[in-house]
């Protein structure tokens, strides 16, 4: 049996739609000491010599865990396509 055999070729855009939306969910925050806190006399504003008045500085230095969990959700639309020109010469499509 004899067959007739033919290339086509046919030119299209096709489309899709996303939608990313990005979000971070912030975890349990600890604060942990570091060593001991430095206690140093100092002059506080509006606290002069007298005796109803302390001066000094208390520093601690600290840690502070921040979890942090980042990710995005995404949505895919509808496929769709544009048809455009149809032709069995390939140099047609440019």
């Amino acid at each position: 049996m004899k067959a007739c055999e033919t290339v086509n070729y046919h030119k299209s855009k096709v489309s899709v739609p996303v939608e990313i939306e990005p979000f971070a969910t912030v975890g349990q925050i600890t604060t942990r000491c570091n060593g001991a806190p430095i206690i140093t006399p100092g002059e506080i504003h509006g606290c002069e010599h007298s005796d109803r008045c302390c001066k000094f500085v208390i520093t601690q230095e600290v840690t502070v865990a921040i979890p942090i969990a980042f990710g995005a959700r995404t949505a895919i639309g509808d496929e769709v396509v544009e048809c455009m020109l149809v032709t069995n010469d390939e140099n047609e499509l440019g």
